[in-house]
């Protein structure tokens, strides 16, 4: 897909960059469509840690997915950010890698911070930082996180398990 404002990629692009100023054996990798202004920052940090790969087919796609060690979804607080689910969390949570989201939405409810993930705040930097210098200096941490994370993923964002529950709900209405 595509990202831009509303998903926070300017506060992750800002977290990364200081954190990997001490950190040589770190990658953040970028995939989907970015705005002008994110392809701006990316030449202006010059920070050949930061790889921006575009879109990708679905099979590079899963790949880099499934290799990652730490997924990040940054969105930041509006309107539109809590006024429904982000499903990428899902997709994330899914891959059985650690997770840092931003606390939007009803994120709080479904997940327990550095327990199914970790929670950063919204448009904030220095949270952020806080976040990946936890699970880069926990690897320990990370699988279980991971694990956890998935297994709330199956208990709560299943399709199937979810549109049982609008059937059963909607047949109770009759």
């Amino acid at each position: 897909g595509s990202y831009g404002h509303k998903d926070g990629i300017n506060y992750l692009l800002d977290a990364f960059n200081k954190v990997s100023k001490h950190r040589s054996d770190i990658r953040l990798i970028l995939i989907g469509k970015a705005k002008s202004s994110i392809n701006e920052k990316l030449r202006k940090y010059d920070n050949t840690q930061i790889i921006f790969k575009g879109y990708l087919s679905d099979e590079e796609y899963w790949h880099e997915l499934y290799s990652a060690d730490i997924m990040c979804m940054t969105r930041i607080d509006t309107p539109f950010s809590n006024a429904g689910f982000p499903f990428k969390l899902g997709e994330y949570l899914a891959t059985g890698n650690s997770v840092i989201a931003t606390d939007v939405s009803d994120i709080g409810f479904y997940l327990e911070d550095k327990k199914d993930f970790v929670m950063a705040e919204p448009s904030n930097v220095a949270s952020l930082v806080n976040a990946l210098e936890y699970l880069i200096n926990h690897p320990e941490k990370r699988s279980t996180i991971g694990i956890h994370g998935y297994h709330k993923c199956k208990k709560y964002f299943n399709p199937k398990i979810n549109s049982q529950v609008l059937l059963d709900f909607l047949n109770k209405l009759e």
